[in-house]
């Protein structure tokens, strides 16, 4: 014969924590296309953006204009920089572990791409 008792629902301290990141997450993945969509393109934000490539001790200003720029003319490094949509990245190097190249794009403020062979670095600066 059965008891007419109801059976309650337990939470376990750690249910809570649990049920609220679902939660959160969900809402988040919801509404993050929405917030993109709103967002202005990256590409507006450059005037507070600089590319910089910087060898040795000398340190120079490059344009974000979309240009393939050869280092061996401007300070004497077998490189080859690929600026393009408000990134850049090392397409070619000397170098024998081409860590530079297979860093890729940099982009965001702070990002660097290295190549300790040549003394180079190309570096995204923010104000």
């Amino acid at each position: 014969m059965k008891s007419g008792k109801k059976k309650l629902i337990r939470f376990k301290p750690g249910d809570i924590p649990a049920v609220a990141a679902v939660l959160i997450l969900s809402v988040y993945f919801i509404l993050s296309p929405k917030i993109k969509e709103r967002a202005p393109p990256e590409i507006k934000d450059l005037h507070l953006k600089k590319l910089v490539l910087i060898s040795g001790r000398q340190t120079i200003s490059l344009p974000w204009e979309d240009d393939t720029i050869d280092l061996k003319k401007l300070i004497g490094r077998e490189m080859v920089l690929e600026v393009q949509g408000g990134k850049a990245r090392v397409v070619s190097s000397n170098c024998p572990d081409k860590i530079c190249v297979n860093t890729g794009w940099v982009s965001e403020c702070g990002h660097i791409a290295a190549c300790l062979p040549n003394s180079v670095a190309v570096m995204i600066e923010c104000r």
